[in-house]
Formats: C-alpha cells, structure tokens, sequence
C-alpha cells in the first residue's frame, strides 16, 4: 500500500537513479514533471479525496487542490456532473441559475482568478495584504477591465504592463485601479499567505474578500461550478460548525510541485516514481522509445497498487442517467414498456 512521502524522503533515491546529485535542481523538476504526466493518466491512490463543503452560493470557487469533480451530494442526495457544454444542448435546459428548479446537478462554469467576484459599482478599488513580512520587493499584479469595462494597462518603470502592480506588504496597500472584473493574478513565492479584499472608496471599508492565495502560489486559478436551483433548495447542515447547505464531493485532485523537503508528493509509490524521473529524463535527450517504455512500467506499478488498495471485494455499481433529466434524449429504462428482447 502506498505511504505518504515527503520530498526529503524520495529525493537521494531519485537522484541516484537519475545519476545525479540530491542538490541539482533538474532532480526536483523531473519529480515534479513526472508527478504532473503520471497525475493525468489515472485516479491513482492519493491522488483524490472527499470533501465536505459549507455553501451559500449556487456559484462555487473550488480550493486549488481540486482539479476536477468526480461525483457529489448535496444534503446527502447525490446529483450529477455537467460539463460546460450541457447548457447547450438542443435538447437541453438552456442556461441556469440559482433560481432554475432543476434537481441536483452541477455544472461547470470554467476557472477563475479569485474564489469571489467584485461587486461591478464602480467606486470600489481592492486592497492586499499579506499575513506575515515579506520582502520590500514582493509585488503581486492584479489583471483585468476597470469600472469603463477597459482592459487595464499601467505604466511601470517606465514600461507598460497589463494590469496593475502593489506592493505584497503587512500594512493594507490599495489599487489606483477601480476595477469591475478580475482575470488574472500574478504572485511570487512568498512567506506567507496573500489576501485580496475589495475596498469601498464611498464607505472606506472592505466589502468582502475575493482572493486568498497560499504562499507557494505563483498564477493562481480555480475550477468553478454552479448547483442551478440550490436558493430554492432547503436548508441543511450536516453538524454544528455548517449553518448552510453542505455539499460533499469526491474530487480528483490538482497537481501541485514539491518544493520544499516537506512537501508531500502527491504520488506515493516510490518505484512507479523511479521509473517516470527515468522516463521524463530520456524524453527529454530525445530518446523516446525508452522514455515510453519506463513511462508504461510506471503506469503499470500504480495500476497494481490501485487493485490492491481496492480490493477483489468491491462492487462496481452500474452509473444510470435518470430518465426525466435533460440531454438523456427522454428514453426510459430499456426494461420498462416491453423495450427488452
């Protein structure tokens, strides 16, 4: 079964099967590249987990571990999972809302720089701040259109850059920017974690938070969904801490780099690792037929972990649409109506 392994744990081991030294920093890109191509192949053991939510927004900003939602509940009823196109259908519901009475489902509404979203009045500016000191030089640039809907450009040292640039600090610092849409932050690695507020120039005071970025964040983006019906639906909270509804999830998780000796690697089979760091190494001195050749040993390793954390005794349960839900083309079960021969 696998264990959880720090990169202090793993890191002379690889080195040596690459022939390099612990210290080099190619060691600690191979790992990373290779958790990357390894994490896209398969929901291998510790690469996805349960969640549980408290919500009060049919719009959702998904933490940064989570890549993709596999399946959910909402007040412990399970619903189902629409990709972005399934407002489109011919046959489908068309766009959705809070408002749409449409059962339990979630769909995808693309990524996001921030978990929240400026209110559009045209008089609020943002305001950073970060928990901790950190360097004099540490600046994050904040990219979108202001108050007029234009894209933002500024000027910097005497060159133009999109969007605007403020100082990472303890000590709240302002945009000169009113701004009423955010597409893109841009950070260093810092020493603490970053907070983003939206500030009201007409009440000198925040309205809300809108980002908060953890200190190993460089270009920060989130999956977003929205649960179309979910003001319409009752109140439920699963335990004293969620006065909400409560959503759960099973999510495959996002890849996110080691970079430190305790970073935890999100692949925790050590000779599936092993043969990949090989793999991503040969990729890259163009010998291809034996980059994919330890590529499929590694695959191959975390398939036979995978079947042994499940288990011979698990019953894989057969996944039905239900026949009132939009897209399903209006079919009944084929054992209803004499459809079966």
């Amino acid at each position: 079964m696998s264990i959880r392994l720090r990169w202090s744990d793993v890191k002379s081991e690889l080195a040596a099967v690459l022939g390099m030294a612990s210290t080099s920093s190619r060691v600690i890109s191979l790992t990373n590249e290779a958790q990357q191509r390894l994490i896209s192949k398969g929901k291998w053991v510790g690469t996805y987990a349960r969640y549980r939510i408290c919500i009060n927004s049919a719009c959702i900003t998904w933490p940064r571990q989570i890549e993709a939602i596999e399946a959910f509940t909402i007040c412990d009823v399970p619903g189902t999972v629409r990709s972005p196109w399934f407002e489109f259908l011919s046959n489908g519901p068309g766009k959705l809302d809070e408002d749409s009475n449409f059962g339990y489902q979630l769909v995808d509404r693309g990524h996001a720089a921030t978990f929240d979203d400026v209110v559009a009045t045209g008089a609020n500016k943002l305001r950073v701040h970060s928990d901790v000191a950190e360097s004099a030089s540490s600046r994050i640039l904040i990219q979108g259109y202001d108050e007029n809907a234009n894209w933002v450009r500024t000027l910097d040292a005497g060159e133009y850059v999109d969007g605007e640039y403020v100082t990472i600090s303890s000590t709240y610092q302002y945009t000169s920017t009113r701004w009423s849409n955010i597409t893109g932050i841009q950070k260093p690695v810092t020493n603490g974690t970053v907070r983003v507020y939206e500030y009201s120039t007409t009440l000198s005071s925040a309205i809300k938070a809108i980002g908060f970025y953890e200190n190993d964040e460089t270009v920060p983006m989130y999956r977003r969904s929205i649960i179309p019906g979910l003001a319409n639906t009752e109140g439920c909270n699963c335990d004293s801490d969620c006065t909400n509804k409560t959503i759960t999830v099973m999510a495959k998780l996002a890849y996110i780099p080691v970079r430190n000796d305790n970073d935890y690697l999100m692949i925790g089979n050590l000779p599936a690792l092993k043969d990949m760091v090989k793999s991503c190494d040969y990729r890259d001195k163009n010998q291809f037929e034996l980059a994919a050749a330890y590529e499929q040993s590694a695959v191959a390793e975390l398939k036979a972990e995978l079947e042994a954390h499940i288990g011979h005794g698990t019953v894989t349960p057969i996944r039905v649409e239900h026949r009132s839900t939009f897209g399903g083309g209006g079919v009944p079960s084929v054992f209803a109506n004499n459809l079966y021969w």
